[in-house]
This record gives structure tokens, sequence and C-alpha cells, in this order.
């Protein structure tokens, strides 16, 4: 393998795995949310995670009954339906927190200018993980990199 192989190896393979675990959750929430919906439904479950396909229709009210003067008040609970995160999700969210953090900051204030989550969230999601994925691949590359040229130095005359 050659040298800028070697130096780049988990720029490179931190990016792919991250994106390919993203896509099989994505898949596995598609299918959940298809086997679970009967007609059409405001929420996209992305593991655990309500998505608003709806955001210009109103902010929820959890908190009790809608006031009736506040026409944009809608009673719904999403967390009413109970997803239990698995493993893989745990483990995605937990190694790629700040990108999942930014994300929802995107993708919420894409909601206040009436975008859907839904599609917010999958249109920011993968560039951003890429990105993050990316920056922890070159800091362990750089790390690895120092170490070998320190041992380099110290075996050479």
């Amino acid at each position: 393998m050659s040298n800028c192989a070697m130096t780049r190896r988990w720029q490179l393979i931190l990016p792919v795995v991250g994106l390919l675990v993203f896509a099989a959750l994505t898949y596995h929430s598609v299918r959940m949310n298809r086997e679970l919906k009967r007609g059409h439904s405001r929420y996209f479950y992305w593991s655990s995670l309500p998505l608003d396909s709806e955001p210009s229709k109103g902010r929820i009210s959890t908190n009790g009954p809608c006031n009736n003067s506040d026409p944009t008040c809608v009673e719904f609970d999403p967390a009413v339906m109970w997803v239990e995160p698995g493993w893989l999700t745990d483990f995605l969210v937990l190694t790629a927190a700040p990108a999942f953090l930014l994300g929802g900051l995107m993708v919420s204030a894409l909601a206040r200018l009436g975008v859907s989550k839904v599609f917010g969230f999958f249109a920011v999601m993968p560039f951003l993980l890429l990105a993050w994925y990316c920056f922890l691949g070159w800091l362990l590359d750089g790390r690895r990199n120092r170490r070998f040229r320190k041992v380099q130095a110290s075996l050479s005359p």
C-alpha cells in the first residue's frame, strides 16, 4: 500500500462506514413506518426521532388542550408511538453527536421556513455525517502518522 493511502486510511473508512450505517438505519425506518402506518401520518419516525412532514400546519400542543384563540395549535402528541432505538442507532448517534446536534438545529431552522423536517433531515444529515466522519478520520490518521514518524526517526541512524 502506498504511503499516501496509508496516511489517509481512516479518512476514507469512517465516512463510508458512517454513511452505510445511516443508510441501513434509514432503510429499517422506512420499512417500520410502512408497516405501522395505515394511511397518511404527519410524522415519519427515523428510529425514535419523529420528523414532522407538515411543519407549516402549526405547532403541537403537548401541554394540554389548545386555546381556541390560537389557530396554529394542533392537538396531537407524537410521543404516543414509542419506538425503541437499537444499539446500532445509539452507536451512530453517540459517535456522530455533533453532526446530529447541528443537523437538528438546521432541520428546525428549515422547518420554521415551512420545509418538511423529513426532507430537511435527509437533505442535511448525510453531508453532516460525511463531514464529521472525515474530520474524525483526519484526527485519527494525524495521530497515527505522528507515531509512525516518531518510530521512523528513532530507527534511523
